[in-house]
């Protein structure tokens, strides 16, 4: 389109230069009048084409959420960081869309996608989440763990058993976490509260992601003597994952837009970035 707005400028250009638009009468200066008007009408169409020209149109916005849980989300300074927001960020501009991006808790993120207040969130599978939302496919790995405070023996789900642990509300990291199995979970805001209950001896164990229970401990600064050996659970796929109140020529764009960027690595190198 702009190409051949910027011909069109050119080639009226050249016409002015040389005479082609313009005045057709020269002896008669009864038509005078004319040719000016000519010309200025000329000049007045060559501007409009190179404004248009020079006018990108507008990208279509899309609206991201991204999840309250350093490293994955964060408020650093007044602009939102972490993990979960440069995959978000990355995949939403390669699809070309310009974003819209608001930082919430995991229950208020799973209702604004079943509300359609938002259109994508990057975020761990689960029934509550997969009811309204299509799942795009994966784009990274999470190692589930149990962390205990130092000197509490912790080598198999046995060990939990009866004892209490702190979860995010909202997350489902692995079924056998129940009180069908004789645990007792309390729900937190965010992994830095799920280790607060535990220094406090409130609960047991945590649970989570093994990064961002890290990342917690690190922003308290618990020393690492603090906290025994974690209990690895399972490895998780976190995904993308589009509302169901989304057209699908949105949800073909991300979907094509998560795959180049598999395919190339950078979303792989987004992620290395965060585990050095």
């Amino acid at each position: 389109m702009y190409g051949s707005a910027r011909g069109m400028a050119r080639d009226i250009g050249v016409r002015l230069s040389t005479g082609e638009i313009g005045p057709k009468v020269k002896s008669n200066r009864n038509f005078s009048w004319l040719g000016k008007m000519r010309r200025y009408t000329a000049i007045l169409c060559l501007a409009w084409v190179l404004l248009l020209a020079g006018s990108p149109a507008e990208a279509q916005s899309l609206r991201l959420v991204t999840l309250s849980l350093p490293p994955f989300g964060f408020l650093k300074g007044n602009r939102i960081a972490g993990l979960a927001h440069e995959l978000g960020q990355a995949i939403a501009e390669d699809a070309g869309y310009e974003v819209e991006e608001t930082l919430v808790s995991v229950t208020r993120g799973m209702r604004e996608v079943e509300t359609g207040s938002c259109d994508m969130v990057l975020m761990l599978p689960g029934p509550e989440i997969e009811q309204h939302a299509k799942n795009l496919g994966d784009v990274m790995e999470m190692e589930v763990v149990i962390l205990g405070r130092a000197g509490v023996r912790l080598e198999s789900l046995q060990d939990v058993r009866g004892k209490r642990l702190a979860q995010v509300r909202g997350a489902r990291y692995d079924e056998r976490i129940s009180r069908k199995n004789g645990m007792i979970v309390y729900a937190t805001e965010n992994y830095v509260q799920s280790l607060k209950l535990l220094v406090a001896r409130r609960v047991d164990f945590a649970l989570g992601p093994r990064l961002g229970l890290i990342a917690a401990a690190e922003r308290l600064g618990l020393p690492r003597r603090a906290l025994g050996r974690p209990l690895q659970l399972s490895v998780l796929r976190a995904a993308l994952f589009v509302s169901d109140k989304t057209g699908p020529e949105m949800r073909r764009r991300l979907a094509e837009a998560r795959q180049r960027l598999m395919d190339s690595g950078r979303l792989s190198e987004i992620v290395r970035n965060y585990r050095k």
